[in-house]
């Protein structure tokens, strides 16, 4: 989420990304090389060369990052040539979100293909709104039009709560995720079917079918190529548009058109 909406934010002048060794395994690591491609970064830099060379697990993390180079080039490539697409998160510039201040990062991780944004994303197909959104004061206007568009909407809990009176934030396009002041446990703490609920009607405008559980990732493209990430300790297999897909823990697929 940071670095593409980092490139959104400013006008494509980002361009790279860094990532280090600290709290990481070999597996882990390599989690942050592909988030910063699939994030739209043009350059990686590695922090830092006193860790990758002399400390634990930095040497480690330092010949799987050697032996997947191949495999992070052809990724880049390939996300170079496309455009993902998926439900719009929208921070606008210089917002906190208060207690949902690292919501995106939770909500990336719920397997619904998504796309970050800077301004109210009038347009979108569907998208995730938090209390990041109140910083943009034509919000609840906005809110109020796309909602009565019937257009899929995911809210939290506390910014729902903010909304009541104002924008009719029980209607059947309006899904609401409980957040509960602690993003860090949404993966966690979501049930299945809530779960299931939020992400057929998140991804019914992207003609795109997705099982598998929470903490896992799907970046999807305009093509219909896709690429998968699971954040789990142990393996797991998933089903994407109707295919079986084995992950390892930590580990990723790929499909290209």
């Amino acid at each position: 989420f940071l670095q593409s909406w980092l490139e959104g934010v400013s006008g494509g002048k980002c361009g790279g990304g860094w990532y280090d060794t600290l709290g990481t395994t070999p597996a882990t690591y390599l989690v942050q090389a592909r988030q910063t491609i699939l994030g739209g970064a043009t350059d990686s830099m590695l922090f830092n060369a006193g860790n990758l060379r002399e400390r634990d697990p930095g040497l480690a993390d330092a010949d799987a990052l050697r032996e997947a180079l191949p495999e992070l080039l052809d990724l880049a490539e390939n996300v170079k040539q496309r455009s993902l697409i998926g439900m719009s998160m929208y921070k606008p510039p210089h917002s906190s979100g208060e207690e949902e201040e690292r919501v995106f990062e939770f909500v990336g991780m719920l397997g619904i293909p998504f796309v970050t944004c800077h301004e109210f994303p009038a347009d979108a197909p569907a998208a995730f709104f938090s209390l990041h959104a109140l910083q943009d004061e034509a919000f609840v206007d906005h809110l109020a039009r796309y909602v009565r568009l019937g257009r899929p909407t995911l809210i939290t809990d506390g910014l729902a709560d903010r909304l009541r009176g104002s924008v009719d934030v029980d209607r059947k396009n309006v899904e609401i995720l409980e957040v509960q002041q602690r993003p860090e446990l949404i993966p966690q703490s979501i049930s299945a079917k809530k779960l299931t609920s939020i992400r057929a009607a998140m991804t019914k405008p992207f003609s795109v079918n997705y099982k598998g559980p929470s903490s896992t990732a799907l970046y999807y493209f305009d093509d219909g190529s896709w690429v998968l990430e699971s954040y789990r300790k142990s393996p797991l297999t998933v089903t994407v548009n109707g295919k079986s897909v084995d992950l390892q823990a930590n580990g990723w697929a790929q499909h290209w058109n």
